[in-house]
């Protein structure tokens, strides 16, 4: 046990030491994972993949989120749904060890919930922390909507907080 504890903290303490940035590799691939509640309507839990490719080493990053989500509704049933759509991320400090970030996503809407609403747009920000070569932390906050096309249904709006992981490669 005191040799795992030990390579862990090595980790942690080494790892960022020889931490790359977002300018030093082409493609991104990301997990992300999401709890969110949405005022007076329920709990959602989420889970996405998305990939990106940057432009301006590491500056702009544009690329494709696909996400399964769970909603849980006040006092109701469960739905599953998903979303597909492209993304917009812009790096501040590309070449940092810890790189602030604003991010734009535009989806679709399938499953349970895509009878319902059709499109969905959000807007985050957010710390990319790396933690190695190839690898960052990342930690966000963020505002999502989505829309229906059904009258007497309101729009959902959320916030949303993000704790996920993604993983650089492709040199420059």
């Amino acid at each position: 046990m005191k040799r795992f504890i030990f390579v862990i903290v090595c980790f942690f303490v080494i790892s960022p030491a020889l931490a790359g940035g977002l300018s030093e590799k082409t493609q991104s691939m990301s997990l992300g994972f999401s709890y969110v509640d949405t005022d007076d309507l329920g709990k959602e839990t989420d889970l996405s993949v998305g990939w990106a490719y940057g432009f301006k080493e590491g500056l702009v990053q544009v690329g494709a989120s696909v996400s399964y989500f769970s909603q849980d509704f006040d006092g109701s049933d469960k739905f599953d749904s998903s979303t597909i759509g492209p993304l917009v991320a812009i790096n501040f400090m590309p070449a940092a060890k810890a790189t602030p970030y604003i991010s734009f996503e535009v989806v679709t809407v399938g499953g349970d919930l895509g009878d319902a609403y059709d499109l969905g747009y959000g807007a985050g920000a957010g710390v990319k922390a790396f933690i190695g070569d190839s690898a960052s932390l990342d930690v966000g906050v963020g505002f999502s909507r989505l829309q229906s096309d059904i009258s007497f249904l309101d729009d959902l709006d959320s916030t949303v907080f993000l704790v996920g992981v993604s993983f650089y490669f492709g040199n420059r």
